[in-house]
């Protein structure tokens, strides 16, 4: 079995795995919420965790069917995957990724240490969210930056 065929075969493997654990979950939240049971969570985040793996299908299925009909694209996908160079590039971005977020949640952390004992203010429920929000999102953001900015270089 070649490069391409082993590439194809994993990512419907990936994509049909992410779609039947996405049905499952989505399915299951939503059949949780509808009995209104108490579970001592929001029950929209499994609902929600199941449209997660359901996107994760869906990008698995578009690189299987751009491998499937474009063997030059997946060529050049199978190539950039095992490139060197771009695997340095991905392992500093994740890198740099990994000390923001870090950085946000020790700096939340000493918040709300500092905050238990009455020298700095409670911070909101609202204001927590938007913290650990920011500890998901700008990593990633950093992440896609580094590589952007490692291409150029």
């Amino acid at each position: 079995m070649n490069h391409i065929e082993k590439y194809k075969k994993q990512q419907r493997m990936y994509a049909r795995l992410f779609l039947v654990a996405g049905i499952l979950c989505a399915a299951a939240g939503f059949a949780l919420e509808r009995a209104n049971l108490s579970l001592g969570i929001n029950l929209r985040l499994i609902t929600g965790l199941g449209i997660l793996l359901l996107g994760l299908s869906l990008g698995a299925w578009l690189r299987f069917y751009s491998a499937e009909k474009r063997p030059e694209a997946a060529q050049r996908m199978v190539a950039a995957e095992s490139d060197e160079r771009m695997t340095a590039i991905k392992n500093k971005a994740g890198q740099r990724g990994f000390w923001v977020s870090m950085v946000i949640i020790y700096a939340l952390l000493m918040w709300e240490s500092v905050a238990s004992n009455g020298s700095l203010p409670v911070l909101s429920a609202d204001a927590r969210w938007y913290w650990l929000a920011a500890a998901v999102v700008l990593p990633m953001i950093v992440y896609i930056a580094g590589i952007v900015q490692g291409n150029r270089e």
